[in-house]
């Protein structure tokens, strides 16, 4: 049976027997019959065999004539005869199965369901830092998110619980943290406010730079850097590269409103980190206008689409004081079970003094559209909203209820509609009641409830 190799010579000696065929370094050129016919090739170049064995035409490239010329062009090589209906020998260098490869020398990599390991994922944080995936946390500027980011650093780089736990350094074995930022002076701030949180700094490393072979610096960028980066992954083995300002660093020519252009630098980046086994989590303000949660990452839905996990940090929007509380939730993430928000407030000793982060020790339920989408509810509507909620505890506290009776007591007591709605994604769930073969009902029942 003839091998690859030999179907790609044989094809080769064919090319070179046509009439004006040159060899290139990518490949033999020839006239293409299809083009010849048609009168477009007056140059007899524009045919070509790759060094691979496939073959095309560069004027019907990419348009609806590419699979004819392709067609004409293996017909008079003798690769197969379109018009007799015979197809290529099995194993063939090429084939109509491969004809797209054909028309650019360039080939799908088929991976066999079969030879993929099916593997446990690993968490450095469940169900919010997972290893070899990257994490985007997103949140207005001064509500914390850096700190978030710092305390999580130092209890990695101690070995502490992470939070809430009460911080407890050399409860297990202390990892090594990178730090990508271009936002905050490493030495007046990023330094002071890690050794605040308790870090070990001999665990941690900065990255800003990169050094051209003439000695340039220039700013390290994920568009051009990856090979650069993982090379510091694999000197310093990191359990985790936190990049603060990830649109700061995705590269001068990328528009980060531009899905395509955003998923081109944060695809290779995330594959980067699950071929190196490190966990990724990136920080960025959200857009100025924000009507969606799943935009709340950015401009482009490729901020929040090519992350496996989206945190966001948001003030308490019932703590109208100078320091509020302030929640980190989770947005998005569809590789791990319920995770419960986090409350903190920022703490420092005094006026101008580094701030560090405390942790309420236990997890709080709020409603995300309050923290993210605030915009959509105005003071007038939020109170509306907070009297239904307490009528509907009270209303169903004796138990569930069928939901077109609660809806309509909740109208008899004023609530609109619009009102009960958001009040009971607060504080109900819902549950289909109802017996086989019988009618089907919906009934609400308070959360604590159904939890119990």
């Amino acid at each position: 049976m003839a091998t690859a190799a030999d179907q790609t010579e044989r094809l080769r000696a064919a090319v070179l027997a046509q009439p004006g065929a040159v060899e290139r370094t990518e490949g033999i050129k020839f006239p293409c019959p299809a083009c010849r016919e048609e009168g477009h090739d007056k140059a007899g170049d524009n045919a070509i065999l790759f060094t691979n064995g496939k073959w095309g035409c560069a004027l019907a490239k990419g348009t609806d004539l590419g699979r004819q010329h392709w067609q004409a062009i293996g017909e008079a090589l003798g690769a197969f005869s379109h018009r007799n209906g015979s197809s290529p020998p099995p194993g063939s260098a090429a084939g109509p199965a491969d004809s797209s490869a054909g028309l650019n020398g360039r080939v799908a990599v088929i991976i066999p369901a079969a030879t993929v390991r099916s593997e446990q994922l690993d968490w450095i944080d469940p169900g919010r830092v997972a290893v070899g995936t990257l994490t985007m946390g997103v949140g207005l500027p001064d509500q914390g998110k850096t700190l978030v980011a710092c305390d999580f650093t130092a209890r990695l780089s101690t070995g502490s619980p992470l939070a809430p736990a009460r911080r407890q350094p050399g409860v297990t074995r202390p990892r090594h943290v990178v730090i990508m930022t271009n936002e905050d002076a490493l030495g007046t701030t990023m330094v002071p406010r890690l050794l605040k949180a308790g870090a070990d700094l001999e665990h941690i490393s900065f990255v800003q730079m990169v050094r051209d072979a003439d000695g340039a610096m220039s700013l390290l960028t994920l568009a051009e850097d990856i090979d650069a980066l993982e090379e510091v992954i694999a000197s310093t083995k990191p359990a985790l590269v936190i990049i603060d300002g990830v649109v700061g660093y995705i590269g001068p020519d990328v528009k980060s409103h531009n899905d395509a252009d955003v998923r081109r630098v944060l695809t290779p980046f995330a594959a980067m980190l699950a071929r190196t086994g490190t966990a990724g989590l990136g920080l960025m303000h959200p857009p100025k206008a924000v009507t969606n949660l799943h935009y709340y990452a950015g401009g482009s839905i490729a901020f929040t689409a090519v992350p496996r996990v989206v945190l966001g940090v948001a003030p308490d929007p019932e703590d109208e004081s100078d320091n509020p509380r302030r929640f980190l939730a989770k947005l998005k993430g569809n590789l791990y079970g319920r995770v419960p928000t986090l409350a903190f407030r920022i703490t420092a000793e005094h006026d101008g003094a580094i701030p560090w982060i405390e942790w309420e020790p236990e997890p709080v339920a709020v409603n995300l559209a309050d923290l993210f989408d605030p915009p959509k509810e105005s003071p007038e509507d939020r109170g509306s909203r907070r009297r239904c909620e307490a009528w509907l505890r009270a209303h169903l506290a004796d138990g569930p209820q069928h939901a077109k009776d609660v809806e309509a007591a909740a109208v008899s007591a004023g609530f609109s509609r619009n009102t009960l709605r958001r009040a009971r994604e607060v504080v109900c769930d819902t549950v289909k009641v109802g017996h086989p073969g019988g009618p089907q009902a919906w009934d609400w029942l308070l959360r604590q409830e159904k939890a119990s």
